[in-house]
Order: C-alpha cells, then structure tokens, then sequence
C-alpha cells in the first residue's frame, strides 16, 4: 500500500512540475537597457533567462598597482630657471686660470642664470621624443682678478695696481636666446617614495645675442662700501651658440652641462676662449 501512494504522489508531483513549465512565459525587463551585446542569454527548457553586465561597476585588483602612463608626467619643454658655475676655455678644452681671473674667493666665482619667458613643444613620437624652443634669457658673470680694471674700451684691456683692491670684480654679458632641445622621456622607475618617475634627457643647441654687458666693481673706500656698474662691450663678440646636454629624473629638477661653439670674444679683441657652465635646472 505504501509503495503505491509513494508512486502516485511521484506522478502527481511530476505532472505539476510540466504543467508549470507549459504555462513559463518570457518575461523581459524593459527598464534594462544594455550598452553593449555582451547580454548573457541562458535557456532551461521553456524558460529564458538574460544576465546583462553592470556598466557601473569596476574590477579592483587588490595588492597591485598599475604603473602610469609616460604621459602622466606632464612635458616641462625648456621652461624654468638653469643656475651653474661658469669657467673659460681655450681651444684645448682647458680650463684657464690666467691673471685676469679672479676665480680665487667664493664671493667671486664666475656663474650663469638663465630663463626662458615663452616655451614651446612639438611631440616627435608620442610620449617619448619631443623637440622644445622658446626665447628667454641668460646671464653671464665672468669673476676678474680683484686687483685690475677693465679699460672702458672696445677690446678686453686692464688696468693693474688697483688700491684698494675690489671685494667683488666681474665682467657681465647679458644674451637673448632661441634653444632648439630633442627632450627624451625614458623607461618608469619607482623610487624611494614608492612613487613612478622617469628618466628623461634633452641634447641640442641654443643660439642667443649679446644685449647688454658692463663690468661691475665692489670696494670699501675710507670705511664706505662702494660700487660701480660702467656699461661698455670689452671686445665681447655680439653672438653666441652653445651646445647643451640635460638630464633627471621626474619633472622637477634637471643636470645640465653647456658649452660654447663660438670664442666669447670678438678676433683681435680679445683671448680665444669659450664658456662651460654646469649646474642644476628647475623645471617650471
């Protein structure tokens, strides 16, 4: 008797079950609207069933961070402001230290500022090379021996047995110039911060004009401090090419090294001799 019930009830479970899924119909939900057809569609006998993919939500991989992009390091071009130390010369590549120097007190070392008041780029390949120009501005201090002066004249010529002798000597040259840099942005590098850098390099060549030059005297006279700012163009040649080197990392501070193509000098006025400055650039 029991086996009998079990199997009637079996049978009438079963008969329900098909009668349900007669009467299944599709049921779409019109408030959905999907982007895209990545809609997941399954069947299970008469029933149809439609997944679609939530837009808003987003995968978050945990312990793991994704290195920017190149091009999240915005191009600093030739802006900002170069300071380095500045020496002298000759055809040789060496460094002269001859008695018209004055390379002999830190309050008087040669040195050189620049700054650029327009600055432009134009991308090479994407995110990696770029070429960068502009027009700004540089200004060379040429320390002197302390005991001479410049003569007022249009060649570099001196005056010896000064008294007293000056606290602060220099010739000064004041240029406009138009560089035209190749920027490079290198490989990312995680530094100390854990922060992403890159490395980056420039390399070109920067004309400019002489504008302006003077020489400049510091004394103390009878207890008085004194000075004196006399323009003249002490035989300075009137034009200036240079060739530059950079590099860094990140895009805030930079090394550079530049060197003169053209003597500083104008022929006949003056000893053949170039500059060489070094120092450090802050991008702006």
């Amino acid at each position: 008797m029991k086996k009998k019930l079990i199997v009637a009830v079996l049978c009438f479970i079963t008969y329900n079950i098909q009668a349900v899924a007669n009467t299944i119909e599709e049921i779409k939900d019109t408030t959905i609207t999907p982007e895209s057809d990545d809609t997941l569609r399954l069947r299970i006998g008469q029933m149809k069933i439609d997944i679609y993919p939530d837009t808003a939500s987003r995968m978050v991989i945990e312990n793991g961070v994704k290195k920017p992009e190149v091009n999240d390091f915005a191009w600093y071009g030739f802006s900002g402001i170069r300071y380095g130390f500045l020496a002298l010369q000759d055809a040789n590549y060496k460094i002269q230290s001859s008695g018209w120097l004055g390379n002999t007190s830190k309050r008087n070392l040669s040195s050189s500022v620049a700054f650029y008041v327009l600055n432009t780029t134009w991308e090479l390949k994407k995110n990696k090379f770029r070429l960068c120009s502009g027009i700004g501005f540089q200004f060379n201090s040429i320390a002197l021996n302390k005991e001479i002066r410049l003569e007022e004249v249009d060649s570099l010529s001196f005056i010896g047995g000064v008294e007293p002798a000056y606290k602060w000597s220099t010739l000064n040259a004041n240029y406009i110039q138009v560089p035209f840099i190749f920027q490079f942005n290198g490989k990312l590098r995680k530094d100390n911060d854990g922060d992403y850098t890159a490395f980056h390099a420039g390399f070109g060549c920067i004309g400019g004009y002489l504008i302006g030059s003077n020489a400049f005297y510091k004394w103390e006279e009878n207890g008085d401090k004194k000075k004196q700012r006399l323009n003249g163009s002490y035989g300075l040649s009137p034009f200036q090419a240079d060739v530059y080197v950079d590099f860094g990392f990140g895009d805030i501070s930079t090394w550079y090294i530049q060197t003169g193509f053209l003597p500083i000098f104008k022929e006949n006025k003056g000893p053949e001799l170039t500059t060489i400055s070094f120092g450090l650039k802050m991008n702006l």
